[in-house]
Parts: C-alpha cells; structure tokens; sequence
C-alpha cells in the first residue's frame, strides 16, 4: 500500500491551524490574567471596609447550555418535553472547546469555578454526567429550585446573592444570555459574552 505524501498547502494550512490555536491559547491566558486583576481593582474599589477586611473568596461563574455546552440542535425540544431534552443533551451535547478550556484552566489554577445554570435541580445527575462527559471540571454546581419559575436574569441574580453568602465572590462570568449578562456587569462582574 503506497502512502500519498501530504501536500504543500495541506501542509501549510495546518501549520496555520496549529500557529492560529498556540496564539488563541495565549490571548486566553492573557485575557484571564487580565480579567481577574481588573475584577480585583474593581471589586476591591467598590468594597466597604467591612468587605475587605473579612475572608473573600473569588470565583468565576460559567453558565451550560450555549456557554459550556453546544445544545443548538436540541432547543426546539426545550418547549415540548424536558425529559426529552435533557436526555438527548446528555448523550448528544457538544462540546464547546473555548470555554471548557477557559474553565479548565482556572480550576488547574486552584481558582473556584462555579457552574451557575438555570436548570432546574431535578436535571443536577444529568447535568453533571453532561459536563462529566465533556470534559468540564469545576468546583460546584448551582441550579435554580424545582418550581422555580422566575425569568432567567433574576435566578441568577439571585445564584450570585447565594455565591456571596457562602463567602464567594463573583468576579468573572462566561454566559450567553445578553440580558443575564447585563444584569452581571451591573453587578460588578467583568463578562464574556459566549456565541457559540
């Protein structure tokens, strides 16, 4: 069996690729670097004394579905039948790399990593056997309370008020929901916006 040596372009386009993924990776780690010293300045700022003087602890929140995990060819389901989603998210949900991978290397780093969705707490074992799956490692997992059935700003609103009562404080959040992330910038958090 003859092997076809591989192209000048192929060749090329790949070294590309790899250049194109080592430079992704770096502005990464720098975009981390930099989010969590301007989240420290700013936090830090806008503290009270009390604040400051007391233990805090950062973390960094990352929401599911259309953040960490590419469910975009599931959604119609999310009208109809949960169950349905939820188990054909557990076997079929994509990965998305960028953000698993920026979750990842915080927790590498020892930093708190919260998964803060607005999934309702009867999908917890499904979620986590989700992320599990994918790859994603984190500190905790926080969903919204069965029955609960405020919109998804103020659920979280209210996930952030739990995060800072357990003595953490959020300071960067990865969520695609530009109306969750609004309210999370007034609450002081730097954000990225994820479109997957």
């Amino acid at each position: 069996m003859t092997s076809h040596p591989e192209s000048f372009e192929s060749l090329r386009e790949r070294a590309r690729q790899d250049m194109h993924n080592r430079a992704l990776r770096s502005m990464q780690e720098s975009a981390i670097r930099s989010m969590r010293e301007s989240a420290v300045e700013s936090r830090h700022s806008s503290m009270s004394d009390q604040e400051r003087m007391g233990s805090l602890t950062p973390c960094y929140i990352f929401d599911v579905d259309s953040t960490l995990i590419d469910v975009s060819h599931l959604l119609h389901l999310v009208k109809g039948s949960l169950d349905q989603f939820h188990a054909r998210a557990e076997v079929e949900a994509k990965a998305i790399a960028e953000t698993i991978h920026t979750a990842n290397r915080l927790y590498d780093q020892g930093e708190q990593v919260i998964v803060l969705t607005v999934r309702a707490e009867e999908w917890r074992a499904t979620t986590t056997r989700t992320l599990m799956r994918l790859g994603v490692r984190f500190t905790h997992l926080q969903m919204r309370t069965n029955g609960d059935d405020r919109d998804d700003v103020e659920v979280k609103r209210s996930g952030l008020d739990v995060l800072r009562a357990q003595g953490l404080t959020p300071y960067a959040a990865w969520e695609d929901n530009p109306e969750v992330a609004a309210m999370m910038r007034a609450e002081g958090l730097t954000v990225t916006l994820v479109t997957a």
